[in-house]
C-alpha cells in the first residue's frame, strides 16, 4: 500500500526538554511528528511470536558465528546488513 501523506522534508528541530517529553500527550493526528530514540527490551515471551517479521531491526556488520553451518562461508561476512532480530537494543 503506497502512503497516503507525503513524508516531511525538511523545518525538523529537536526537543529543548527531551527528558520531559510526554509520548501520552501526543496528538497522533496532530500537525507535528516525533522521531524517538529508545532503549528497546524484546521480552522473550515474543520471541517464537515475532520469529518471522521481528520488530526494529539495526544495521550489524554480519560475523561467522551469525551464521548457519550452510551459508558460514557466504559473501555476507563482514557486509553492514539491515537485520531483523529479537536482540534488545541499547543507544
Amino acid at each position: 500500500m503506497p502512503f497516503r501523506n507525503p513524508l516531511p522534508v525538511g523545518k525538523f528541530r529537536f526537543l529543548d526538554d527531551p527528558e520531559n517529553f510526554d509520548v501520552d500527550a501526543v496528538n497522533c493526528d496532530g500537525a507535528n511528528g516525533y522521531v524517538l530514540e529508545v532503549d528497546l527490551e524484546y521480552p522473550d515471551h515474543l520471541h517464537d511470536v515475532h520469529n518471522d517479521y521481528p520488530l526494529a531491526p539495526e544495521h550489524m556488520t554480519v560475523t561467522k558465528d551469525m551464521l548457519s553451518d550452510y551459508n558460514r562461508d557466504s559473501f555476507f561476512v563482514g557486509q553492514p546488513c539491515l537485520i531483523p532480530n529479537v536482540n534488545n537494543k541499547t543507544k
